[in-house]
């Protein structure tokens, strides 16, 4: 008998322990889907939070391209920008996107310069109040240069050669419409058509493409920003005069040497040294000559030399001479580096810089020994004769003179920055 219930005994032990087993074991098996259950959880969540962050980085992208493609199809991007800025955040199927335009250095956008400026686009997955992800991009963008920036000279109407030996350098001779070469060139042509074409003795492209011109408004822009000069002391002719940053004999100097004039009839400049900037504005069928010598020079890379409405006759000699009569590089105002106030010194006459002459009616006429490296662009026909040189300046390209770049935006590689919202 004590053998049988010892028996028993240790029967019901093994059976407890395989119930305590059973038991574990089980539990263990619960624990264990409970654990992938939430695995599975944590692991949707960190991969939809993964698919919002994407999303947020698409939408803020997709803000920066819509700002690029406004600006191609709206010229006038710049003074629309606050009705545009009224729009935002645009919704999209998860989210929204805003896109904010400033200047290079983060300050408001002027909208009446064409500075470099900063995108910043925005870009939300889930609501304002609750977003599931913000991603913020910021990327600079440029205006590029015109393209008749890279010509010597660029006109709208025609261009006639009417003899002579005329030389183009670093750029071709433009037009959108007819030129007529009844003389030489000495370089690059580029036309519509080509009437008589003479002796070229660079490349010739006809049929060419006609080049987008630079808006009038160039005059309104500069003009607000000059020293007006007095016409009544001026006349018809303005000579034997240092005009520069530090130096006006008629009144206050401007500092970026920038000067207005309108004078009552014809003007004629001669015989002057100029760094800086005029924009000189004619009464109908009036002319304004550049005669004998000149020295002229900007006093700023991003200002032109002329803007001019009017007609203009170029027929400058190869040297300014001060003649006993004035210091052209006076202190103040030094040529190279060298100032005196003797009187003299001769120089090498020509101008730099952009010339811009405004008007379908407004002739231009550019002869004798005239020197212009810079760009000439002319909205009316131009005539060339004698032994004019015209240089292209290719720095235009990279850095144009303000209100002379195109009205679109592009991005400037490298720039992109994520910015921590």
């Amino acid at each position: 008998m004590r053998g049988q219930r010892h028996q028993t005994a240790s029967g019901s032990k093994r059976r407890a322990s395989g119930y305590v087993l059973v038991l574990g074991a089980t539990l263990l098996i619960s624990v264990i889907g409970l654990t992938s259950l939430t695995l599975v959880r944590v692991q949707y969540k960190v991969e939809q939070s993964g698919m919002d962050a994407i999303h947020a980085q698409m939408y803020a992208r997709s803000g920066v391209e819509l700002a690029l493609s406004t600006s191609y199809v709206d010229s006038s991007w710049r003074a629309n920008y606050a009705s545009y800025t009224a729009l935002m955040p645009l919704a999209f199927d998860k989210g929204t996107c805003s896109i904010a335009i400033s200047e290079a250095d983060g300050s408001a956008l002027d909208t009446a310069t064409d500075n470099p400026v900063l995108l910043t686009g925005v870009g939300t997955v889930g609501s304002a109040a609750s977003p599931h992800a913000v991603y913020k991009w910021s990327v600079s963008a440029h205006q590029p240069a015109m393209e008749f920036l890279r010509t010597a000279l660029h006109a709208a109407g025609s261009i006639t050669v009417s003899g002579g030996t005329i030389t183009a350098e670093d750029g071709p001779l433009s037009t959108n419409q007819t030129l007529t070469n009844l003389g030489t060139i000495n370089g690059d042509v580029e036309a519509k058509v080509l009437l008589n074409a003479g002796s070229i003795s660079g490349s010739i492209t006809v049929n060419a493409p006609a080049k987008s011109m630079p808006s009038s408004t160039a005059l309104d822009f500069y003009r607000s920003r000059a020293t007006t000069l007095p016409a009544a002391s001026i006349g018809s002719t303005l000579q034997w005069v240092v005009l520069s940053p530090q130096s006006n004999p008629y009144g206050s100097a401007n500092a970026d040497g920038l000067y207005y004039i309108k004078p009552g009839g014809n003007l004629t400049i001669k015989n002057c040294r100029i760094v800086g900037t005029l924009v000189v504005e004619l009464f109908s069928g009036r002319t304004l000559t550049l005669d004998q010598g000149l020295l002229w020079q900007t006093a700023r890379a991003d200002y032109p030399a002329l803007v001019l409405s009017g007609s203009c006759d170029i027929q400058m000699e190869p040297t300014l001479y001060e003649s006993n009569l004035l210091s052209f590089n006076p202190p103040g105002t030094p040529y190279r580096g060298q100032s005196d106030t003797d009187k003299v010194d001769s120089y090498p006459s020509s101008i730099g810089g952009l010339i811009h002459v405004i008007g379908s009616t407004s002739s231009v006429l550019v002869q004798d020994s005239s020197q212009i490296v810079g760009c000439l662009v002319a909205e009316g026909p131009v005539e060339l004769r004698n032994t004019p040189k015209l240089t292209a300046d290719l720095d235009f390209l990279v850095d144009p003179p303000q209100r002379y770049r195109s009205s679109w935006l592009v991005l400037d590689p490298g720039t992109w920055t994520r910015i921590t919202p």
